[in-house]
């Protein structure tokens, strides 16, 4: 991933995807360096952001330089234009060309190649449709959307011609405009939310926090709140994301109609498809919500309610694990945001600057293999993904580690005090230094499976060509093969850990002891992780739409979007992530409780030969027994002292 990141770096400019380049390759908006053995390149265009065609009759065959300001008035003589370049400092002429000479140089000069904008000028503050759309529905004369260049190049707003050639020109610019690279024109718009994105990825620390401690009460009412909050953000998402597609159909529709299709961006189509997708999403969580809540009136609330109360006195005695959350949200948001950055590099390599890569290759089997962008693409994405999941897996391990050896440590009465400090440090020290090669395997299990399902069932429109029989049968197969081990994975994953920390056993030799210690109970361990993941989810997904939703009200009033959609997607599943960190915690609680439970009975089965007794009650019993004692802490592994030492529960 280094080597990725270095590559990127050097061949590509992120800034490209927000900035156009002019004619001879200057990137607007930017101070550009010198290239040798071209001309007009070693210019200062950080003051000038915006592209303007020298002939707007032609713009595809026209000379595009980098201004200050688009025209906002009609400009049909040299003196209009150089009183235009006075009052304002745009300068609508060459680069080489200054202002006192602009009446002299327009007098001969009247081509698409300049030195001066073919005449007239018309105005160029274009509205794309969709905000055309919105404005229109508001009559009140504060609504803050003005004309403003329309991805940034100066588009023509008022063309005072025959309809017929006025529908010539749009095509035209809408064809330069299309013609773009459409993945680069929706990072384009990626690259100007992530301050906000990263705004409220923050905030959902505070939200995640607040969750964690509303569900840690464990009342009956703090788990009706988190359940009608999540109900109503769902069906405020619903509404949202429904007005929003059904209002930019309508627009794009009637913009069809009226120019049929010629005044219709890409990236617009493909937003109000995200949003179309992003409503039936929502569709989807608030069916399962209402489900649910059915579901929810015939739980078993008062045993969740126990759970969640004995998770918060457990978290007296492990006070680190809260502040451990903290540090595995804030590793999480530095990972997204580095991988995010990345893939912006690699999408932002010019197709002409491809020949950078050519170093980068390798030879396999006696093939020369070159490093393609599309190559470099996927496999940072796949390494983002792995470390991810490895953040998780570490924390995981860490949890099951400490709670592992304090929960023995109160059975088997050994060990010294030591302070919360010092567990926290000593859990990582022997996590990192016996225990790594167990997280990496997890989680590397589980990206390996994940990855295939994304590619499966989430892109199936990539293999719609594909018409064969034979081809569907394989594909819906291979889905399948795929949503099954990533499931056996993810519920093997958690218990090996657990087990990992216990015994100091290898992945597989740990999820196969795992199985065999759940076995036995599995109905009661169905039905209390059940429960209490269930609630969780509630929580995750409360915390998501509430971030989606404030991301959806700011940039829909942005009027230099036009696709905002990855961006929700990526405020949702950073804010889905750092609360996971926290609420993780019950779950790693409950289950790891669950397996030293069933731990400490197995062995003193074998011992005593006899029949370990209901999961629930005779654990509640032992941990209530367990929590009037002192703390103690471990230093010494469990099977070393703590042979032939377990007391009766």
């Amino acid at each position: 991933m280094i080597l990725v990141a270095f590559i990127s770096i050097s061949a590509g400019n992120v800034w490209s995807l927000v900035y156009g380049t002019d004619y001879f390759g200057n990137l607007c908006g930017r101070n550009n360096a010198k290239v040798q053995d071209a001309v007009y390149t070693d210019i200062d265009l950080s003051s000038k952001p915006y592209l303007f065609a020298l002939n707007a009759f032609h713009p595809a065959e026209a000379m595009w330089i980098c201004v200050e300001k688009c025209p906002s008035t009609w400009l049909p003589t040299p003196n209009a234009i150089q009183s235009f370049a006075q009052s304002n400092g745009s300068k609508l002429c060459h680069y080489s060309v200054p202002i006192e000479a602009y009446n002299s140089w327009m007098s001969y000069s009247n081509s698409s190649f300049g030195p001066c904008p073919v005449l007239p000028v018309f105005k160029r503050n274009f509205i794309p449709s969709f905000k055309r759309a919105i404005r229109a529905t508001f009559t009140f004369s504060s609504w803050p959307f003005s004309g403003q260049p329309l991805m940034r190049r100066c588009v023509p707003s008022e063309i005072p011609l025959s309809s017929n050639l006025v529908l010539a020109i749009y095509e035209e610019f809408f064809g330069v405009i299309n013609g773009a690279s459409l993945l680069s024109q929706i990072f384009g718009d990626v690259i100007p939310t992530l301050q906000n994105v990263v705004f409220l990825c923050c905030f959902s620390f505070v939200i995640s926090f607040m969750l964690f401690v509303v569900i840690g009460l464990g009342t009956k009412a703090a788990l009706y709140v988190v359940f009608a909050i999540t109900l109503i953000l769902s069906l405020a998402a619903t509404a949202e994301f429904g007005l929003e597609h059904r209002q930019m159909k309508r627009s794009l529709d009637h913009e069809t109609d009226m120019s049929n299709g010629s005044q219709i961006l890409a990236v617009e189509a493909l937003h109000e498809h995200g949003l179309l997708i992003c409503f039936y999403g929502c569709i989807g969580i608030t069916g399962i919500l209402l489900l649910c809540a059915l579901l929810f009136v015939l739980a078993p609330l008062n045993l969740l309610s126990e759970i969640f109360v004995f998770s918060r006195r457990l978290l007296r005695y492990l006070p680190f694990v809260v502040f451990q959350g903290i540090i595995t949200g804030l590793a999480l948001a530095f990972v997204v945001i580095y991988g995010v950055f990345i893939l912006l590099e690699i999408s932002s390599i010019d197709p002409f600057e491809e020949a950078l890569l050519s170093p980068f290759h390798f030879n396999l089997y006696g093939l020369t293999v070159a490093l393609k962008p599309a190559v470099l693409w996927w496999y940072h994405f796949f390494g983002v993904l792995w470390t991810v999941e490895f953040i998780f897996a570490l924390q995981h391990m860490m949890y099951s580690y400490r709670l592992s050896q304090w929960y023995f440590c109160r059975i088997l009465q050994i060990g010294e005090a030591v302070s919360p400090l010092q567990q926290y440090l000593m859990s990582f020290a022997v996590v990192a230094k016996y225990h790594l090669g167990s997280v990496v395997l997890g989680s590397l299990s589980l990206t390996c499976t994940k990855v295939p399902r994304i590619v499966l069932i989430t892109v199936p429109r990539l293999l719609a060509c594909w018409s064969f029989i034979t081809f569907g049968k394989f594909r819906d197969f291979c889905s399948r093969l795929a949503v099954f081990s990533d499931n056996l994975f993810r519920f093997f994953n958690p218990n090996a850990y657990l087990v990992t920390a216990m015994n100091g056993k290898s992945f597989f030799q740990a999820s196969l002891q795992s199985y065999e210690i759940t076995l036995p109970h599995a109905a009661e361990y169905s039905v209390v992780s059940s429960l209490v993941s269930t609630m969780l989810v509630f929580g995750k997904i409360a915390a998501a739409l509430l971030s989606t939703l404030l991301a959806c009200l700011i940039f829909k009033h942005d009027n230099s979007l036009h696709c905002y959609v990855p961006s929700l997607i990526l405020t949702a599943l950073v804010t889905y992530w750092i609360t996971r960190c926290f609420l993780s915690v019950y779950e790693t609680l409950i289950d790891s409780i669950f397996i030293c439970y069933l731990e400490s009975k197995r062995i003193e089965t074998a011992i005593a030969d006899g029949v370990p007794p209901a999961f629930f009650k005779q654990l509640q019993n032992l941990m209530k027994q367990s929590l009037k004692e002192p703390s103690r802490g471990c230093n010494s592994s469990v099977e070393d002292e703590g042979k032939g030492r377990i007391s009766s529960v």
